[in-house]
């Protein structure tokens, strides 16, 4: 499940790109991108959504499971995502360290880069990151790194014990 959901947020990050000649800045980006994951998790998978401004939470987005909304009794957190535009480590690493004690069925961390290579020393770090966490962090994460340069996403996804490569479907 985390595979497939995983395959349709980039897909709708992959959307988002496609269209960012109109996205003039990064609060533009982060409202194009909310909406987005906001709509999917709403009428698609029919969760309770939470972002800052509705309900939220502490993350960028979240995706709510209650088991009796009503008394806000949660049963799970199905989605964390945070997304970083600054591109300096420690401003990354303050956002992924959210994800990192959230659990998560499935956290998903936005950011950009210039260039290819940018996104391979990030993930080292990302790494870094993920193995200080005690005890170790076990489930999945989207790592989607957009390259401003080309103007694409690049998408990883880290299963609990590795990254691999994600192409969008």
């Amino acid at each position: 499940m985390e595979k497939f959901l995983s395959h349709r947020i980039a897909s709708c990050l992959k959307t988002i790109s496609d269209r960012s000649e109109s996205l003039i800045d990064n609060k533009a980006w982060t409202s194009s991108i909310t909406d987005m994951l906001c709509q999917i998790g709403k009428i698609e998978f029919n969760y309770t959504v939470a972002h800052p401004g509705h309900g939220g939470w502490m993350f960028d987005i979240a995706w709510l499971d209650y088991d009796d909304f009503d008394k806000r009794l949660l049963s799970r957190l199905v989605l964390a995502v945070e997304s970083e535009w600054k591109t300096d480590l420690n401003n990354l690493r303050i956002d992924l360290n959210k994800l990192l004690i959230a659990n998560a069925f499935l956290s998903v961390f936005i950011f950009q880069s210039r260039a290819k290579a940018d996104v391979a020393h990030y993930l080292s770090k990302f790494q870094e990151s993920i193995n200080s966490i005690n005890p170790p962090h076990q489930n999945a994460i989207l790592f989607s790194a957009y390259n401003f340069t080309n103007k694409e996403f690049e998408f990883h996804f880290w299963d609990g014990r590795q990254f691999s490569e994600l192409v969008p479907q």
